[in-house]
Protein backbone atom coordinates (compact mmCIF):
# COMPACT_ATOMS: atom_id res chain seq x y z
CA UNK A 1 0.00 0.00 0.00
CA UNK A 2 2.95 2.29 0.67
CA UNK A 3 3.84 2.07 -3.22
CA UNK A 4 0.27 3.28 -4.32
CA UNK A 5 0.07 5.79 -1.69
CA UNK A 6 2.88 6.74 -2.85
CA UNK A 7 2.04 7.31 -6.51
CA UNK A 8 -1.24 9.11 -5.53
CA UNK A 9 0.32 11.63 -3.47
CA UNK A 10 2.91 12.40 -6.61
CA UNK A 11 -0.24 12.60 -8.79
CA UNK A 12 -2.07 14.36 -6.37
CA UNK A 13 0.87 16.92 -5.90
CA UNK A 14 1.16 17.40 -10.28
CA UNK A 15 -2.62 17.85 -10.26
CA UNK A 16 -2.63 20.19 -7.50
CA UNK A 17 0.21 22.39 -9.05
CA UNK A 18 -1.54 22.58 -12.26
CA UNK A 19 -4.72 23.39 -11.14
CA UNK A 20 -3.05 26.61 -9.19
CA UNK A 21 -0.92 27.12 -12.49
CA UNK A 22 -3.87 27.05 -14.86
CA UNK A 23 -7.07 27.09 -13.06
CA UNK A 24 -9.36 27.61 -16.19
CA UNK A 25 -7.51 24.96 -17.96
CA UNK A 26 -7.67 22.40 -15.33
CA UNK A 27 -10.67 22.14 -13.67
CA UNK A 28 -12.18 19.07 -11.13
CA UNK A 29 -10.66 17.36 -8.18
CA UNK A 30 -7.14 16.31 -8.37
CA UNK A 31 -7.91 13.30 -6.08
CA UNK A 32 -10.21 11.82 -8.70
CA UNK A 33 -7.46 12.24 -11.70
CA UNK A 34 -4.93 11.22 -8.97
CA UNK A 35 -7.22 7.70 -8.70
CA UNK A 36 -8.11 7.41 -12.48
CA UNK A 37 -4.46 7.53 -13.20
CA UNK A 38 -3.65 4.84 -10.77
CA UNK A 39 -6.45 2.71 -12.32
CA UNK A 40 -5.20 3.41 -15.52
CA UNK A 41 -1.94 1.85 -14.87
CA UNK A 42 -2.86 -0.85 -12.91
CA UNK A 43 -5.94 -1.77 -14.89
CA UNK A 44 -4.38 -1.35 -18.73
CA UNK A 45 -1.39 -3.88 -17.98
CA UNK A 46 -3.72 -6.34 -15.98
CA UNK A 47 -6.49 -6.72 -19.23
CA UNK A 48 -3.00 -6.90 -21.64
CA UNK A 49 -1.65 -9.60 -19.50
CA UNK A 50 -5.35 -10.94 -19.72
CA UNK A 51 -5.25 -10.99 -23.37
CA UNK A 52 -1.68 -11.62 -24.23
CA UNK A 53 -2.18 -14.92 -21.93
CA UNK A 54 -5.44 -15.81 -23.62
CA UNK A 55 -3.90 -15.41 -26.90
CA UNK A 56 -0.47 -17.11 -26.87
CA UNK A 57 -0.42 -19.23 -23.56
CA UNK A 58 -3.67 -21.02 -22.99
CA UNK A 59 -7.21 -20.39 -23.72
CA UNK A 60 -9.15 -18.36 -20.36
CA UNK A 61 -12.27 -18.60 -20.01
CA UNK A 62 -14.40 -15.53 -21.95
CA UNK A 63 -15.37 -12.77 -20.48
CA UNK A 64 -19.40 -12.82 -20.29
CA UNK A 65 -21.27 -10.63 -22.29
CA UNK A 66 -23.30 -8.16 -20.31
CA UNK A 67 -26.46 -7.73 -22.32
CA UNK A 68 -29.17 -7.38 -19.46
CA UNK A 69 -29.64 -4.14 -16.79
CA UNK A 70 -28.83 -7.36 -14.03
CA UNK A 71 -25.66 -8.07 -15.30
CA UNK A 72 -24.43 -4.61 -15.96
CA UNK A 73 -25.27 -3.96 -12.46
CA UNK A 74 -22.74 -6.83 -11.05
CA UNK A 75 -20.07 -5.41 -13.09
CA UNK A 76 -20.52 -2.72 -11.78
CA UNK A 77 -20.75 -3.88 -7.80
CA UNK A 78 -17.46 -5.78 -8.70
CA UNK A 79 -15.98 -2.71 -10.08
CA UNK A 80 -17.22 -1.16 -6.50
CA UNK A 81 -15.52 -3.75 -4.55
CA UNK A 82 -12.19 -3.05 -6.23
CA UNK A 83 -11.91 0.48 -6.06
CA UNK A 84 -14.31 1.25 -2.92
CA UNK A 85 -11.50 1.14 -0.78
CA UNK A 86 -8.79 3.32 -2.53
CA UNK A 87 -12.24 5.77 -2.92
CA UNK A 88 -12.47 5.40 0.76
CA UNK A 89 -8.58 5.80 1.78
CA UNK A 90 -7.99 8.62 -0.06
CA UNK A 91 -11.25 10.61 -0.16
CA UNK A 92 -12.99 9.56 3.33
CA UNK A 93 -10.04 8.44 5.82
CA UNK A 94 -9.54 10.77 8.05
CA UNK A 95 -6.12 9.74 9.21
CA UNK A 96 -5.34 10.17 5.92
CA UNK A 97 -7.77 13.40 4.64
CA UNK A 98 -6.55 14.86 7.59
CA UNK A 99 -5.07 18.84 6.41
CA UNK A 100 -4.45 18.11 3.17
CA UNK A 101 -2.77 14.84 3.31
CA UNK A 102 -0.16 15.89 6.42
CA UNK A 103 0.59 12.40 6.64
CA UNK A 104 1.93 12.35 3.51
CA UNK A 105 3.44 15.41 3.71
CA UNK A 106 5.64 13.75 6.65
CA UNK A 107 6.79 11.21 4.94
CA UNK A 108 7.68 12.68 1.85
CA UNK A 109 8.01 16.54 2.05
CA UNK A 110 5.77 18.75 0.36
CA UNK A 111 6.21 17.57 -2.75
CA UNK A 112 7.30 14.25 -3.43
CA UNK A 113 9.01 15.15 -7.21
CA UNK A 114 12.15 16.52 -5.26
CA UNK A 115 13.45 13.12 -4.48
CA UNK A 116 14.72 12.62 -7.96
CA UNK A 117 14.79 8.70 -7.50
CA UNK A 118 11.25 8.57 -6.70
CA UNK A 119 10.25 11.56 -9.46
CA UNK A 120 12.04 9.49 -11.93
CA UNK A 121 10.45 6.07 -10.84
CA UNK A 122 6.96 7.43 -11.26
CA UNK A 123 7.49 8.95 -14.65
CA UNK A 124 9.29 5.79 -16.19
CA UNK A 125 5.98 3.45 -14.19
CA UNK A 126 3.41 5.67 -15.82
CA UNK A 127 4.98 6.15 -19.42
CA UNK A 128 5.88 2.37 -19.15
CA UNK A 129 1.93 1.46 -17.77
CA UNK A 130 0.16 3.43 -20.08
CA UNK A 131 1.90 2.62 -22.87
CA UNK A 132 2.42 -1.21 -22.80
CA UNK A 133 -1.04 -1.44 -23.30
CA UNK A 134 -0.53 0.15 -26.94
CA UNK A 135 2.54 -2.36 -27.34
CA UNK A 136 0.41 -4.91 -26.58
CA UNK A 137 -1.83 -4.24 -29.16
CA UNK A 138 1.04 -3.72 -32.14
CA UNK A 139 2.06 -7.84 -31.29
Amino acid sequence: MKYIDFLFYSYYCYFERRLKRHPKLFKGDSRFFALWLIGMTIGGPLGICYCLINDYVTRLPKMPKLNSPEEKLIGIVVGGFIIGPLIYRYYYNKKICRKNYTVFKEKWGEDPRTNSKGRIAVIIYTIVALSFPLLGLLI
